[in-house]
């Protein structure tokens, strides 16, 4: 067995002890922990740097106290949300009974039923317990749902991961090659739910849009497909309410048929993403560098806004054939070393 081989699966080994304790544990004793890991995550710089800087950049009218507050809850809800994943996992019914619907949310799955034969989509941001967004599609809502997922790099872990978000009615579809899987899906009926906060480069289908008052780039897949195809496309999301959660889900102010571009679409998608995550700011995931990349013509006072991170977006970034001779000249360096 090759060293790396030997790595990954030792940490599948890890992970699988870890989550046999989880899985044994009242989840009662997560939220009795959390705050403790928070303060001891906060130490660690891409947790309480990175969330302290985006949270200040995304809310400039709150005090520094606000913002480490809201930071050091976001660390929480991460550690919980881990822990509820593989905790729920076996546990049949168990969604059902943590998550509550709302009249809104009811409205908006009616109004997406409505429209399966056509097809649907479901973006939501990492906020609340994203992972239990699509598991309420199938379980609460009765969608069969093709989840977007990206794939990790320890093909021992992928298994373990992907089995816990395979409840009745999901179907797993990776970030590579998404977009034809997410293709296939719809044409078999299937509802589609992904995440839409991810930096995504331009050369691979992003496009910049407004968050938070600062541009972040964004997949145009979501967009792209809908108003290609007519699909229906709503914003969502699983927030804690208490020991308990609630979903929010909203509709586009407009159909599908009236954007003019994807750009134009996918900004009212991270519109209503921003929406929420304004109104329960501690359940975000801010530990992730999402004003990372500076865009092209942006002004010294633009710039001026962003984290300390941030940096501007190169040719690589933007351009495909630029990427592609980077990796040749650095392939063929490695050659020659």
């Amino acid at each position: 067995m090759r060293l790396k081989e030997a790595r990954h699966y030792l940490e599948y080994l890890a992970a699988v002890a870890t989550i046999k304790v989880i899985a044994c544990c009242p989840r009662g004793l997560f939220f009795f922990l959390a705050p403790g890991v928070a303060r001891l995550l906060w130490r660690v710089p891409q947790f309480g740097s990175v969330a302290l800087m985006n949270v200040a950049a995304a809310f400039p009218e709150k005090k520094p106290e606000e913002h480490r507050r809201i930071a050091l809850k976001s660390i929480e809800n991460l550690f919980l949300t881990i822990c509820e994943f593989f905790w729920t996992k076996g546990k049949k019914g168990i969604v059902q009974e943590l998550v509550v619907s709302t009249p809104e949310a009811d409205a908006t799955a009616a109004a997406a039923h409505a429209h399966e034969k056509e097809g649907v989509i479901f973006v939501s941001p990492h906020h609340g317990n994203w992972e239990f967004a699509g598991m309420t599609l199938a379980l609460i809502y009765h969608f069969k749902v093709g989840t977007v997922v990206r794939t990790p790099r320890n093909p021992y872990l992928d298994k373990l991961i992907s089995s816990g978000r395979m409840v009745e009615g999901v179907r797993i579809i990776y970030s590579r090659g998404a977009v034809l899987g997410m293709k296939h899906a719809l044409d078999d009926g299937y509802t589609i739910g992904t995440l839409i906060d991810q930096n995504t480069r331009v050369r691979d289908g992003g496009v910049f849009v407004n968050f938070f008052g600062l541009p972040v780039p964004v997949s145009r897949a979501p967009a792209g497909m809908a108003r290609r195809h007519g699909y229906f496309v709503a914003t969502g999301a699983v927030v804690r309410d208490g020991r308990k959660f609630k979903t929010l889900f909203k509709t586009l102010p407009k159909p599908t048929s009236e954007y003019e571009s994807d750009e134009e679409m996918t900004q009212d998608l991270m519109s209503i993403a921003e929406d929420f995550i304004r109104e329960y700011p501690e359940q975000y995931l801010w530990m992730y560098k999402r004003f990372q990349y500076i865009p092209r013509g942006a002004d010294e006072a633009l710039i001026k806004r962003f984290p300390p991170y941030a940096a501007p977006a190169g040719e690589t970034f933007y351009n495909m054939k630029a990427h592609l001779e980077k990796r040749r000249r650095n392939a063929a360096k490695k050659d020659s070393a």
